[in-house]
């Protein structure tokens, strides 16, 4: 599967003031390229930084916009004892422009999925309606166009505005977390879940994720439990984007002909990267927080081995084929769904 994923990378800076590569576009990416998937990433960032390099070594294929004056987008992560982050912005590239809008069209010409990620404000809703245009498998996870930021850098969060909710009804597939839904009244939570997208799935962390359908059911999905030990010592960073990289995956592409069996596929989808999103927080001698907590298919094949009774709980707990969960091959999408 070739996708092609837009957003800005992030220089992420740690507890320990370590800078290291980070961005939706990022750990979605290398999480595809971890599975044998042919990743394109378009985005906006200085052209001398290393952290590309450090892309582009996961064998991703990289178009830059950014001029010999742009900065990376840097922010700096703090974590609580609960897993609650709060967030501060050093710096911002520069937004998508028409022109850029235009290119990014011309290479989403012949991928299977094109996933919008932003991270700090920088797509702009007229991206998705383009698109749309030459791609009918859109994905996004556009929590990063609800961040705001004041004098100190300190992010906050919007809700959508109306141009923006409009443009994501021509995604076939959204992502987002309830924390960055909380600011949300009850209508426009509503309205963004009844009125955007064909299907979105909110994940709320150790609570699971939920699937909307429009004009359909909810599923709720449970999450895969960690010990106590396992979620105190564990990755968090890039985990959403983690999730949301294996849920575009997985998802099938509705063929507009037997819903049941869309819902039933994705039900599935949402279970396995709940899974395998609970491993990647799962810590490991020798690996760090970040992309490189981020497990290959073969390491979820070793632990799910290893760990057989808890995968069998798991899979009588969504009533799903065991098969799913210790075999990542098994569900890629069938080729009617594509």
């Amino acid at each position: 599967m070739h996708v092609l994923l837009a957003g800005h990378i992030t220089k992420d800076i740690t507890t320990e003031g370590l800078e290291v590569l980070g961005g939706p576009v990022s750990f979605a990416g290398i999480t595809l390229a971890k599975r044998h998937h042919s990743v394109t990433v378009v985005t906006i960032a200085d052209p001398e930084s290393p952290l590309l390099d450090e892309l582009r070594s996961y064998g991703i294929e990289v178009i830059n916009f950014g001029r010999t004056d742009e900065v990376v987008t840097t922010f700096v992560n703090r974590y609580d004892s609960h897993g609650n982050r709060e967030q501060h912005v050093q710096a911002v590239a520069r937004p998508f422009d028409q022109d850029q809008i235009n290119q990014l069209t011309n290479a989403s010409f012949g991928r299977q999925k094109v996933m919008i990620l932003p991270v700090a404000n920088e797509v702009p809703s007229q991206m998705f309606s383009q698109l749309r245009e030459v791609n009918a498998n859109i994905i996004t996870a556009p929590q990063g166009s609800l961040r705001r930021w004041g004098e100190n850098g300190k992010v906050y969060h919007v809700p959508f505005d109306d141009d923006y909710l409009n443009a994501l009804t021509f995604c076939q597939l959204v992502t987002i977390s309830r924390e960055d839904m909380e600011g949300f009244s009850p209508l426009q939570t509503q309205r963004f879940l009844e009125q955007s997208a064909k299907t979105i799935v909110v994940t709320d962390g150790m609570h699971g994720a939920s699937i909307h359908f429009q004009n359909g059911p909810k599923i709720d999905v449970p999450a895969f439990q960690l010990t106590n030990e396992e979620n105190e010592r564990g990755f968090l960073t890039g985990n959403g984007d983690h999730m949301t990289a294996i849920i575009a995956e997985r998802s099938p592409f509705p063929n507009g002909s037997n819903p049941e069996i869309y819902q039933s596929h994705m039900m599935i989808a949402v279970a396995q990267a709940a899974f395998e999103t609970a491993l990647k927080i799962i810590p490991r001698s020798g690996i760090e927080d970040g992309t490189m907590s981020i497990r290959t298919m073969d390491d979820v094949r070793l632990w799910s081995q290893s760990n057989i009774d808890r995968v069998r709980d798991y899979a009588n707990q969504t009533n799903i084929d065991i098969r799913h969960f210790y075999d990542p091959e098994i569900s890629r999408p069938k080729e009617i769904y594509k």
